[in-house]
Order: C-alpha cells, then structure tokens, then sequence
C-alpha cells in the first residue's frame, strides 16, 4: 500500500515540477505543454521498450544461435548463415518517441 502512495507522491512532484516554474505566460504554457508531451512519450517508449526489448534479444539470440547451426550444417556457407543472422540481429531493439508517434517505423525483423 506504500509503494502505491509514494508512486503517486512521484507522479505528482514530477508534473508540479515540470509545470510550475514556467506557469505565467501562454507562450510559457506551450512550452510546458510541450515538454511534458516530450517527457510523455519518453517515459512511454522506455515502458514499452521493457517487453518489446526483451522479446527482441531473444529472438536476436535464438537467430544467432540457428544462424551458427545453418553455417555448421552447411559446411562453412556464410551465405545461408548470414541471411538468418541480418533476420534476427539486425532491426531495432528499442522503441523512441519517433516510433510511437508513427514518424519512424519499428523494425523487428532486419532488411
């Protein structure tokens, strides 16, 4: 029950923080407006970024790992290995604000 009290004691001293010193002017406003919309969706891609980073790594490390079986069991062709390993390895392994407002695509799977 106190992690939830002070999780709110958190929110509210980060949003009184971020909003109060610029309070004054609408010119202030837009720009506080602004910057909590940027810290918004910063704090968003980070949240997402903890599952999607995750899945991410391990489908990277399961590529990696049939990557290097396709090389053994080809006898040494890192033509074949390599098009698992740009698959899985390559792509992005964390969400940005650019991706959560559409600007950026998110790329999973490599070229």
């Amino acid at each position: 029950m106190h992690v939830s009290h002070l999780a709110r004691a958190i929110i509210l001293g980060t949003i009184l923080f971020v909003l109060l010193p610029e309070v004054g002017t609408s010119s202030a406003l837009a720009d506080t407006k602004e910057k909590t919309t940027e810290a918004g969706l910063g704090v968003a891609s980070f949240i997402t970024t903890l599952p999607y980073g995750n899945v991410k790594i391990a489908y990277a490390g399961l590529g990696a790992i049939i990557g290097g079986f396709t090389y053994l069991l080809t006898v040494g062709d890192l033509n074949s290995a390599n098009v698992i390993w740009e698959k899985s390895l390559l792509g992005h392994y964390v969400i940005t604000p650019d991706h959560l407002t559409g600007d950026k695509p998110v790329k999973f799977i490599g070229p």
